[in-house]
């Protein structure tokens, strides 16, 4: 199975795809930042930031988000309904002790007139979203869902060792992207909150933090050892069995 670059000749790493009617929104970064902790520790990380490309030409624009520079944005992704552009992220911000992770929300009649982010909910949370159907908010362990129609809150647990990401399908909000870390490797499994099925994604590589793209998958795929070494990747779309769980309960 092949699977090459999206952007063939960029030179910033790209990451944390989300596709959806022509449009491809995601995560670059040209150079690693510093965070110093209170304990006078540094750690190199990469202060991401938000950018959209046209699927077919590839050209890039950045995505507006009145965030700090050294804030952390990811996870970012997008619906339209009754006319105005609904875009959510995760941004975590720097302390002395680390980051503080919240999910982020932005409307607007377009995508050059975005509303300032604003927190949905005052809860941490490292991944999660807003979708026609959903808010969820999320950590390593768990999922929170909230059904926006009936009011429904849920939980749900995953038998992978820790959840680095989860998006939805824009073309079946229910059905939900969960990328995990099992036994020191990455997968990502589909979840029908309808019908609770769960398969997974089979790849030439890890399928790590990805996105559907018609009949193909769009994942974040590590070329180096360096600070979160991500590209973008396409692949040809291959769901299998998966014997891995997601268990959703009512809370």
């Amino acid at each position: 199975m092949s699977f090459k670059r999206v952007f063939s000749k960029i030179a910033a790493r790209t990451h944390m795809p989300f596709y959806s009617g022509g449009m491809l929104v995601f995560c670059m970064n040209e150079s690693p930042a510093v965070l110093r902790t209170k304990t006078e520790q540094e750690s190199e990380y990469r202060p991401w930031r938000i950018y959209r490309a046209d699927w077919t030409t590839k050209s890039i624009v950045p995505v507006q988000a009145e965030m700090p520079d050294n804030a952390v944005l990811c996870n970012p992704m997008f619906f339209t309904e009754s006319g105005m552009l609904n875009v959510s992220f995760i941004a975590g911000i720097p302390y002395e002790a680390g980051f503080r992770y919240k999910l982020y929300a932005m409307q607007g009649a377009s995508w050059e007139t975005l509303s300032s982010p604003v927190p949905v909910g005052e809860q941490s949370a490292r991944t999660g979203f807003v979708s026609p159907r959903h808010f969820c908010l999320g950590g390593e362990r768990m999922l929170n869902l909230l059904d926006k129609s009936s009011h429904q809150r849920y939980r749900l647990t995953v038998s992978l060792d820790a959840v680095a990401r989860v998006t939805f399908d824009p073309q079946q909000p229910e059905r939900l992207l969960i990328t995990g870390n099992k036994s020191g490797l990455y997968k990502t499994l589909l979840f029908d909150t309808e019908t609770k099925s769960v398969s997974e994604f089979s790849g030439p590589a890890p399928v790590y933090k990805a996105c559907l793209v018609g009949n193909r998958i769009v994942f974040s795929y590590r070329e180096s050892e360096e600070v979160e070494d991500f590209q973008l990747y396409a692949a040809p779309l291959v769901l299998q069995p998966s014997e891995e769980t997601v268990s959703m309960c009512l809370v």
